[in-house]
């Protein structure tokens, strides 16, 4: 399965901190969707197998039937004649990032440690990962300790307005998770222009 993907990576100190700058959240979230309007032509193709994907699936917070196949499907844009609906369209979302994060940065499976079934109020993440099991993604990140906690957000059908929303509130979840000293990732699993796009978004401290 052949996806597309965009990497950037952000400086925590200019994401807002405080009450009064919450807004910026906007402005940041505008920010990071037209880096990668401008960029689609220029991202990397990157082959996912099969084990991969199955394997992600045990981490992810909804069992789904015939992964591959399901994979494929979002990338058409359906399943079977309806559309998917949010949970599974987010369910696919975190197997592609958690097969990414494996075959790209070279992470066990069984060192990826999932919460998307137990996040509530907004104060954990839908993963995390230890940064000093990895050495590419220690190159990555320029560092070689700290915890990467991950958030995956997905889109089947490219709404600019929507998106902008979603980011900005998975940042915020974000920045409670790892501030002051950890890094993130928001990982948005984007279906635009008929591919499937993993746009990776490092937050560093």
């Amino acid at each position: 399965m052949r996806i597309k993907t965009l990497t950037l990576k952000l400086d925590s100190d200019i994401l807002p901190h405080s009450k009064n700058e919450v807004d910026d959240y906007d402005i940041i979230s505008e920010y990071l969707l037209q880096v990668f309007e401008d960029n689609v032509d220029y991202a990397e193709d990157i082959d996912i197998n099969e084990p991969s994907l199955i394997f992600a699936s045990i981490l992810s917070s909804r069992m789904i039937e015939g992964i591959p196949e399901s994979v494929v499907s979002y990338k058409l844009g359906k399943w079977g004649s309806k559309l998917y609906s949010g949970d599974v369209a987010g369910n696919i979302a975190e197997i592609i990032t958690y097969a990414l994060l494996h075959q790209r940065y070279s992470i066990p499976f069984d060192k990826i440690i999932p919460l998307r079934p137990v996040k509530y109020l907004g104060i954990i993440t839908d993963g995390i990962v230890d940064i000093s099991i990895s050495k590419r993604l220690q190159e990555e990140l320029d560092t070689n300790k700290g915890l990467l906690f991950i958030n995956t957000r997905s889109s089947m059908i490219y709404n600019h307005s929507a998106m902008l929303r979603r980011i900005s509130t998975s940042l915020k979840n974000l920045e409670v998770a790892r501030y002051q000293d950890n890094y993130g990732l928001l990982s948005l699993v984007l279906r635009y222009s008929g591919e499937i796009y993993d746009y990776l978004v490092f937050v560093k401290p």
